[in-house]
């Protein structure tokens, strides 16, 4: 592509692509592969050791949510997609980073016991749950009142599944491991330039550092930071446990234990405080003695109505945003990737719920 440059008599060749995609953590992933998937020409900007969410995020998919066990937003539309669709990225890939399990969340007390029990094979909200005591089969746990037993459950390796992309964007696309500068972004009505290539659209998948961003910074974004820690218990669980904290068996007898949620300290960097307070919640519920080895800390993503910010900027609608996943990511990207492509590809609009159109009023 020729571009005249202004003021002068010279040209420039610019290299063009269809989409520049600013951020490769688990939300530029998705938009990455969909991308590659329908043979469009991408680019990629991102610094993986920036990726402060998808680089230590558990990456639990779990269709129950609550304490009256209902189902989680658009779970009946969610869970069947990332089922087909993580699978068949796998094949595609040729890696290992889906897992199914069940999932185990007990009662609190009889009085919850007692509530939720009647309502399993009655209510429209327990589709993915059946009664289920696992007392006999893991003794490890700590209960006595029985429990759900989650179906459709399981967990992402979230960085497992980032390099496997990474790998195809890199054979595939163009990959820069390079900080983006937004201020260098110029833009025109038909085209957008970034250094030497212009590129038709630009999405900006780049998790916290939208919410400093002077094209979406206006956004309602509440980041959270979130702690974990890597435990081995022996012999390890054979499900996942989630009841105010989660505990996943990850690899052989080591599991992530977590997670805190701190709306204050928006930094990166793992605190005693909350490493005991795992520690503490995770000796509660186990019959055995477990043995920290890791402790790790980030950021999520996460907006003021725990729905996320996909769309097409208000003034520049070559301009998209797929952000806001929080920690429902692994669920609601699949989707919401399709989604967003067919809604560029084809100028149509991403439903209100998870439209930024719903903040213009903030523009």
């Amino acid at each position: 592509m020729l571009v005249k440059l202004p003021k002068s008599n010279k040209y420039i060749i610019y290299m063009k692509v269809d989409y520049i995609i600013v951020g490769q953590g688990l939300a530029g992933s998705l938009i990455a592969y969909e991308l590659l998937q329908r043979n469009k020409k991408i680019l990629v900007y991102d610094l993986p050791e920036d990726n402060y969410s998808s680089s230590v995020a558990a990456g639990l998919f779990n269709p129950v949510t609550g304490r009256r066990f209902v189902k989680t937003w658009k779970a009946d539309k969610l869970f069947p997609y990332l089922h087909d669709f993580y699978p068949e990225a796998e094949k595609e890939l040729r890696s290992k980073f889906f897992y199914r399990l069940p999932l185990y969340r007990p009662f609190i007390d009889l009085q919850e016991q007692n509530k939720i029990m009647p309502d399993f094979n009655t209510t429209e909200d327990n589709t993915f749950m059946i009664p289920a005591n696992f007392k006999s089969k893991a003794l490890r746990i700590n209960e006595k009142l029985g429990g759900a037993h989650v179906r459709a459950a399981g967990f992402l390796d979230i960085p497992e599944f980032v390099d496997s992309v990474r790998k195809r964007i890199q054979e595939y696309g163009k990959y820069f491991n390079h900080q983006f500068v937004e201020k260098n972004l110029k833009l025109n009505a038909e085209a957008i330039q970034y250094g030497k290539f212009t590129s038709e659209k630009i999405i900006f998948c780049n998790g916290v550092r939208a919410s400093n961003s002077k094209l979406f910074g206006w956004l309602p974004f509440r980041p959270v930071k979130g702690e974990l820690i890597f435990a081995t218990i022996s012999p390890a669980l054979e499900f996942i446990y989630n009841r105010n904290l989660f505990v996943l068996p990850f690899k052989n007898e080591i599991h992530k234990v977590g997670s805190t949620y701190d709306w204050e300290r928006i930094d990166i960097v793992p605190t005693e405080e909350a490493k005991k307070m795992l520690e503490n919640k995770l000796y509660a519920i186990l019959d055995v003695n477990f043995k920290t080895i890791d402790h790790i800390a980030g950021v999520r993503p996460a907006t003021k109505d725990r729905r996320p910010f996909i769309g097409r900027h208000p003034k520049f609608k070559n301009i998209g945003i797929f952000n806001g996943l929080g920690s429902k990511g692994v669920s609601l990207g699949p989707y919401f990737a399709g989604k967003f492509i067919d809604s560029l590809e084809s100028n149509t609009e991403i439903e209100f719920e998870a439209n930024i159109k719903r903040y213009n009023s903030l523009y």
